[in-house]
């Protein structure tokens, strides 16, 4: 007699998970870590609430992940003080201290959660940046520079390559203090987006510099 249990695929049932509860937590990305790609930041962070033992709300579908909002990826190389993440769990924070304990507990350095509040994601459309240079603080040539009529770039398009763009009009505010500190602000958001790596080029390119020798710090956000 022919035995079919052998060829019978046995039915999975998922459980259906609990109503998520959304949370917004804040967190500073320095040192070593600023220099961490956004996915690899997306990874580390799933990573940690995997092995702190949080119940996290995992998105449905084929491919199940944690329920995770970056809604503003931090350029490679760019130090972060108050970068924004949205979470779910299954279940209330019932110690705010003891839950980030248990995240930055697993956290690799340069990366370390500031708070986390039940408010929803804040509604932003700047962000503000601080550059400093490493080897030349020219403060007569950083505003002869904001003085230019058009400041020209070139930005980076995934459909058509690089394009020659004029931040000029983009620019909400700038600042050059005595120190040759720069303070600039720039559009932030999935529908109107400035690298500040795309001002550092245009800037470096104006003093016949590199770009390399530049630091930037996003510190806040607008709305």
């Amino acid at each position: 007699m022919l035995c079919l249990s052998k060829f019978v695929t046995k039915k999975v049932v998922k459980m259906p998970q609990t109503e998520k509860i959304k949370y917004c937590l804040t967190f500073e990305k320095k040192g070593v870590a600023a220099y961490t790609s956004h996915l690899d930041v997306v990874r580390v962070f799933s990573r940690a609430f995997a092995r702190s033992k949080l119940p996290i709300y995992y998105t449905e579908g084929f491919t199940r992940r944690p329920y995770l909002v970056f809604p503003y990826p931090l350029p490679l190389g760019v130090i972060g003080e108050n970068e924004v993440l949205e979470f779910a769990l299954l279940d209330e924070i019932r110690d705010v201290n003891d839950f980030m304990d248990k995240i930055n507990a697993v956290l690799p350095n340069g990366l370390r959660v500031l708070c986390v509040t039940s408010d929803e994601l804040p509604a932003v459309s700047f962000a503000v940046y601080e550059i400093t240079c490493f080897t030349n603080n020219n403060t007569s040539e950083y505003e002869r520079f904001f003085k230019q009529e058009t400041i020209k770039a070139e930005k980076f398009s995934k459909k058509k390559g690089k394009i020659a763009i004029d931040l000029k009009p983009v620019i909400k505010e700038n600042n050059v203090l005595s120190d040759g500190t720069i303070t600039i602000t720039l559009p932030v958001g999935e529908n109107n987006n400035v690298n500040v790596n795309v001002f550092i080029n245009a800037l470096a390119d104006f003093l016949g510099l590199k770009p390399e020798i530049f630091c930037a710090k996003r510190i806040k956000y607008l709305p």
